[in-house]
């Protein structure tokens, strides 16, 4: 079995609305003038580009993602809704290459994560507790933002992050390593278990050291292809005006 860890996210909703989230219109979303940053996904090997990520800001709580192919369709949408507890935020993601589904819902002290890799198979369900240090998705980002100093202080502290397709949780140590250029920070990001390690590839992301907007991602994708594989990704982000047009 080989753990995937992907990168790659506050109010409760119900499925319900989830779906209406989901469903929302792309033209709306334009119009609406809350694009904020675009990120481009290449093959680690190839440098092929692989996919492309609309991140759409409606408000502070609520986080639209738009999956685009090279060819500019659209192929999956993601909706992340922050809560009190900025770091573990609701999922709700349907990726239409292969119909797998997505959905991490808060209900009281637990998240009802529910997951379905393709349409003709079954919905699993699981709860799991909302534990100290959980990290859910793009709360990842929010977690490294909000811990700033401790981690370029050169502290390692571990999270428990979640693993949708695994309903589960892993250990994961962030510590700070080495950049190419002077004003980036970087944060290599594995798991705390040794035997873990060697079944996966750690993360490596790069921050812009005075913004702290995340530039570039690398490791495995959190959207799978059409098969349903995760690809080792480097993911450049761009926050320049120009990416909105």
């Amino acid at each position: 079995m080989r753990i995937f860890i992907t990168l790659s996210m506050l109010f409760c909703i119900s499925t319900v609305n989830a779906s209406v989230l989901l469903n929302a219109s792309l033209n709306q979303l334009k119009n609406d003038n809350k694009l904020s940053f675009i990120g481009r996904a290449y093959d680690q090997n190839s440098g092929d580009l692989l996919y492309s990520e609309e991140h759409y800001f409606i408000n502070s709580a609520h986080h639209s993602v738009i999956y685009r192919e090279p060819t500019g369709q659209v192929f999956a949408k993601k909706q992340v809704i922050y809560n009190a507890n900025q770091n573990a935020p609701e999922v709700y993601q349907v990726n239409h290459r292969n119909g797998e589904s997505i959905n991490i819902h808060k209900k009281d002290n637990e998240y009802l994560v529910s997951y379905q890799e393709t349409p003709d198979q079954p919905i699993k369900t699981e709860a799991i507790k909302d534990k100290e240090a959980l990290v859910i998705d793009a709360g990842f980002n929010k977690y490294i933002q909000t811990n700033w100093q401790l981690l370029t202080a050169n502290q390692s502290p571990s999270i428990k992050y979640l693993l949708p397709t695994r309903q589960t949780t892993i250990e994961l140590e962030i510590e700070r390593t080495s950049c190419k250029e002077s004003n980036q920070t970087c944060f290599l990001i594995e798991p705390s278990n040794w035997f873990f390690r060697m079944l996966s590839k750690p993360l490596v992301l790069t921050y812009d050291s005075d913004s702290r907007k995340l530039m570039t991602f690398q490791g495995k994708s959190n959207i799978s292809d059409s098969e349903g594989n995760y690809q080792e990704v480097v993911i450049h982000y761009d926050f320049s005006p120009e990416a909105a047009l």
